[in-house]
């Protein structure tokens, strides 16, 4: 790309996809992330969570929110 970012941060690596949904629950439920749980739409909550510094890519709210509309729409062909 036109830009290069180097990013130092420490990532953790997890045995189960369960055990990384449950840390990132617990991690943004603290600080300035926890504020983004009162928010009523996951757009909101998502743009929250970027601006408190935890994304780096421009694009997380945009691509997150295809995911959310993924699962949502499988969830939904799942119960009819």
């Amino acid at each position: 790309g036109k830009y290069k970012w180097v990013v130092k941060d420490n990532f953790r690596a997890f045995e189960t996809p369960l055990q990384a949904f449950l840390d990132f629950g617990a991690f943004i439920s603290k600080g300035c992330y926890a504020k983004a749980a009162n928010l009523p739409y996951i757009n909101q909550k998502l743009q929250a969570i970027k601006d408190c510094g935890y994304a780096t890519d421009p694009g997380y709210v945009a691509k997150q929110m295809k995911m959310v509309d993924l699962v949502q729409q499988t969830v939904t062909k799942l119960i009819k």
